[in-house]
């Protein structure tokens, strides 16, 4: 297929001259006199490569190069200045504008076809490139859309299962106290299970920024002090200390159930890594922004779930207990425009700090709720 270009040139020897140069490589031309033409032409069919003269006779061909880089569509379209020998000026101009090559009047017999030639390549490229982003980016959403409909599904059967465990538990009574265990534990990971669930169609919203959060005014003690007794039965049984540290006026502006299940994440992961009689801290203080850290006395986060926190990629298939919930946390704290750090001391192996812009303490929140 013949490369399609584009000469701009006011005069008809220039245009004689660079369709002599590049007659070789196989091109199709499309003609341009003015400035204005040429803008009308590079709105119509595709084009690979244009070559433009900077002394035309109704504008500055910097200025017609600088507008043809503007348009979405001629990004990555290679775009040749063409100057008059010694003029500084608009050699210092042009890359500015846009041209990715200043070629200097008269043309070199082979300047212009290597340079045309290596321009093309690197169209080439970048065109695949483009190719291939698209096909990732619609094989994502294809990925995404089958998660979707796959936990939809999966919410039925789990919701009947756990009704059901419900109602054998209850129906048995205190008889069999090892069976009412059994079918408690049960219960448990159907519930983790569901919450598996929820934050995969969550995290799918909240990576298409198709998830609308609800803004208000957060007392973090509140959000602290409900994750905290919602999780004091598991840190009996595992025989670990689970204690609060912070100011109680710190405020936070965002989604009160997201970030509480990003905080809820991050403190079931410590609770998983903290050994018996350790010790799991949640605190909060006003800084730069607002941090709220979870730091536990337990083997320092391994490498794969401290990448799900610190890297961009969701969790692979070979991703440890957890790497969903931690993605989840991520996810959610760069919605609310925040991060997630890993810090590592002598007193806690372990801190997981979400850093969250904020309305600092007091009464400065700018949000429609809170108490």
């Amino acid at each position: 297929m013949a490369y399609r270009v584009l000469v701009v040139d006011s005069e008809v020897e220039g245009l004689a001259g660079v369709q002599s140069q590049l007659a070789a490589l196989g091109c199709a031309f499309v003609w341009a006199v003015t400035g204005q033409e040429a803008l009308d032409l590079a709105d119509g069919d595709p084009l690979d490569l244009a070559v433009v003269d900077a002394r035309l006779s109704d504008r500055n061909g910097v200025d017609v190069v600088a507008e043809l880089r503007r348009r979405p569509r001629l990004g990555h379209l290679p775009i040749v200045l063409t100057i008059r020998r010694g003029d500084a000026e608009l050699r210092m101009r042009a890359p500015r504008a846009g041209a990715d090559e200043v070629l200097e009047k008269p043309l070199d017999p082979n300047c212009l076809a290597i340079c045309a030639r290596q321009l093309l390549r690197l169209k080439a490229v970048r065109d695949e490139l483009d190719l291939r982003k698209r096909e990732l980016q619609n094989a994502q959403q294809d990925q995404r859309r089958f998660v979707e409909t796959l936990v939809h599904d999966l919410k039925n059967p789990i919701a009947v299962v756990h009704v059901n465990l419900a109602w054998v538990i209850d129906r048995m009574g205190d008889r069999q106290p090892e069976y009412i265990e059994a079918l408690a534990d049960a219960q448990d990971g159907i519930a983790r299970l569901q919450k598996m669930a929820d934050d995969l169609l969550t995290v799918g919203m909240l990576d298409r920024a198709a998830l609308p959060l609800k803004r208000e005014s957060i007392r973090v003690a509140d959000l602290l002090n409900q994750v905290v007794k919602s999780h004091e039965r598991e840190a009996v049984a595992r025989n670990v200390s689970l204690s609060l540290s912070l100011d109680e006026n710190v405020r936070v502006v965002g989604d009160s159930a997201l970030l509480r299940r990003a905080v809820t994440n991050l403190l079931e992961s410590s609770l998983r890594h903290t050994p018996s009689s350790g010790r799991v801290e949640l605190s909060a203080r006003v800084g730069d922004d607002i941090e709220i850290t979870v730091s536990n006395t337990g083997h320092p986060l391994p490498a794969e779930e401290k990448a799900q926190l610190l890297e961009k990629s969701p969790p692979g298939h070979r991703s440890p207990p957890g790497g969903l919930g931690l993605y989840f946390s991520k996810r959610a704290v760069e919605a609310h425009h925040g991060k997630i750090d890993v810090v590592e001391s002598a007193e806690w192996p372990t801190s997981l700090v979400l850093h969250l812009p904020g309305t600092g303490t007091g009464n400065t929140g700018t949000g429609t709720g809170g108490p």
